[in-house]
């Protein structure tokens, strides 16, 4: 009888260390993930404002190979509101699947977050914070000072087009190609600042944590 009980109290106090360790372990997977979906929403970030940066050097490179050279050079002037068009996609992709990836971090993985920690309040994460209210003012002007370094340019150079390519009806459908372009452009830029997460003004609530109403 002596025996029999000393096995189960060693079952009950190896219990509560088994639970410890095995949420320790799952609190490291998550840390694990979220390092690696915050890296990538990084990562995108980069890739974004980078395509921003090849798109204005390679319209200075066209416009001024257009300006220096005959009149037939002058038709590259319409390729640029179409470098435009092929950027504010790339623009409008990293920004589409950073809002997803955010949204994970934000509902899925906070919940899992949520039942390892239990009964425990879930630590407050980055993505969770109130703090990041104040980014939705620089949320805006990033994408005001996105969509003119992609519009503006594009919208000029076709202006250019205009007036340095030869009058005949060739260079008027340029020009309304290129007009098309940069209402694309100015179309997917703003459709991306329409689609950012609703984040930067409330964050989403948490049962038992701080955030809940």
């Amino acid at each position: 009888m002596g025996c029999h009980t000393g096995n189960v109290g060693d079952a009950e106090s190896a219990t509560p260390a088994m639970t410890s360790e095995a949420r320790r372990e799952s609190f490291g997977l998550l840390v694990a993930y979220y390092n690696a979906v915050r890296a990538e929403i990084l990562q995108r970030q980069m890739i974004r404002e980078s395509t921003l940066t090849l798109f204005l050097g390679a319209s200075a490179t066209l416009v001024g190979f257009a300006l220096t050279g005959n009149t037939e050079r002058s038709w590259l002037l319409f390729f640029v509101p179409l470098l435009g068009l092929g950027a504010s996609s790339v623009y409008l992709q990293h920004t589409t699947a950073t809002r997803a990836l955010w949204l994970y971090l934000t509902t899925e993985f906070q919940d899992e977050v949520r039942r390892v920690t239990a009964p425990e309040p879930p630590p407050m994460q980055w993505d969770m914070s109130k703090a990041r209210v104040g980014l939705a003012a620089a949320a805006a002007m990033r994408a005001l000072a996105s969509g003119t370094l992609i519009v503006v340019p594009g919208m000029l150079t076709a202006i250019l087009g205009l007036l340095f390519v030869p009058s005949s009806v060739s260079s008027v459908l340029g020009f309304a190609a290129s007009l098309i372009a940069v209402l694309g452009s100015a179309l997917m830029v703003i459709y991306g600042y329409a689609r950012r997460p609703s984040w930067y003004s409330r964050p989403r609530p948490i049962a038992g944590s701080g955030n809940a109403p």
